[in-house]
């Protein structure tokens, strides 16, 4: 499976996660408060899919999920972010109503920068960038919005999903 955000995240992937806080919400170089490590709790997700079978359109429709088995560490140190390790993504199609498909993924990692502004943070890599909303934050936990896009290719076929993530981080 490929992420843009997240050649992790789907998500992430995410997917698919951090915050601001104080007078400095504007300032792009006030990263402290996002230092250390976060542990990925949960993440949902709601979104589109669309199906190919040698180039031709077979299916499209809507699809929802959660993560589950999740073992995802967030690291902030200064102005870069490293994202590594797994979860079980979970995934209901319309195609398919009542049936849970399940996709492992594994070995997932992100390295990069990242930049603080106001209420989003905008994490870069080569790949490009990527923006997430921060939804709420504390001391000890952070939730973020984000809209990601991934690809599974298999067989010759591809599916491709573009979903919007609720991410909640805790240190």
């Amino acid at each position: 499976m490929k992420n843009t955000f997240t050649h992790f995240f789907f998500l992430i992937l995410c997917s698919g996660f951090l915050f601001s806080c104080g007078d400095d919400d504007n300032d792009p170089k006030n990263t402290t408060s996002l230092e250390g490590e976060w542990k990925l709790q949960s993440m949902k997700y709601d979104g589109e899919y669309s199906a190919y079978q040698q180039g031709e359109l077979i299916d499209d429709g809507t699809l929802s999920g959660e993560a589950s088995d999740i073992d995802m560490i967030f690291e902030f140190t200064g102005n870069k972010v490293n994202v590594s390790g797994s979860f079980m993504m979970s995934m209901e199609y319309d195609l398919f109503p009542g049936t849970d498909f399940k996709i492992p993924v594994n070995g997932s990692a992100y390295t990069g920068t990242f930049e603080l502004n106001g209420d989003k943070i905008y994490f870069q890599n080569a790949s490009g960038t990527e923006e997430a909303e921060i939804v709420s934050q504390t001391d000890s936990e952070l939730v973020l919005q984000m809209t990601s896009s991934s690809s599974m290719a298999a067989l010759g076929g591809e599916n491709i999903f573009e979903y919007d993530g609720l991410y909640v981080l805790t240190k």
